[in-house]
């Protein structure tokens, strides 16, 4: 990690904020097959990490900034830069690691690297140790958002119904790009072996370059769920 000369007041400023963050919610859950049998392991998305920590960050001065580069000999790195209102920061760089060649595969590894370089830094946790069951080359089979995880807010208290209000007004038609991203999901969703999977991007790769091109979250949304469906290995950062 580097830092500014001075480090004081970010660091009183960065504990004060870390004392109001909570743990984020593992709100995604994936089941993983391998020759041992399946096992489950649940995670915060990068949207639910970032959900928890903007608002203290941002109420003692601070706010983070992530950045794709390269590093001496053309690797691919994520720079983190948290910086205080009085100029000082703190930096940690992330290896990216891309297996193969396409946008699909270079943004699902900048969203890991983004998910772990964050939470490294500011000292949160936010998924279950797996015990290294990825690194003995197991495959996730299912993926699946969690409503209802005991990691999340408690519920409010009952309140009485409210007035029926009138009917809403009829929901728009999806656009192309938001009907394919949703097609693609839930074709992820299915159970698929190794070749399966590697023959659905080979065949839906072109089109979801494309639309990385046109619109960018719905891409990224397919993008993050085929990586699941791959578990690249845990990095750490630098």
């Amino acid at each position: 990690m580097q830092h500014s000369d001075q480090i004081d007041q970010i660091a009183t400023a960065l504990a004060k904020a870390q004392g109001a963050i909570p743990n984020p919610g593992r709100n995604r859950e994936v089941t993983v097959r391998s020759d041992k049998g399946n096992y489950k392991f649940k995670y915060a998305t990068l949207d639910a990490i970032v959900d928890v920590v903007r608002a203290p960050l941002a109420a003692n001065g601070l706010a983070f900034t992530q950045s794709l580069g390269t590093a001496d000999g053309g690797k691919m790195v994520l720079t983190t830069l948290l910086t205080h209102a009085s100029g000082q920061w703190l930096r940690c760089d992330t290896p990216v690691m891309v297996e193969g060649a396409g946008m699909q595969r270079l943004g699902s590894a900048q969203s890991y690297a983004r998910r772990y370089a964050i939470s490294s830094l500011l000292g949160i946790a936010t998924d279950e140790d797996d015990d290294a069951n990825s690194a003995d080359g197991n495959v996730i089979t299912e993926s699946r958002d969690r409503r209802n995880s005991s990691n999340s807010a408690p519920r409010a208290p009952l309140t009485p119904p409210a007035p029926v209000a009138p009917p809403a007004p009829a929901a728009a038609p999806k656009s192309r790009e938001q009907a394919w991203a949703d097609q693609r999901l839930a074709e992820l969703d299915k159970d698929m072996t190794v070749d399966e999977l590697e023959a659905w991007h080979q065949k839906h790769r072109a089109a979801l370059e494309k639309l990385h091109q046109q619109n960018h979250d719905l891409a990224m949304r397919v993008t993050e769920r085929y990586n699941e469906r791959w578990k690249l290995p845990p990095m750490a950062a630098a």
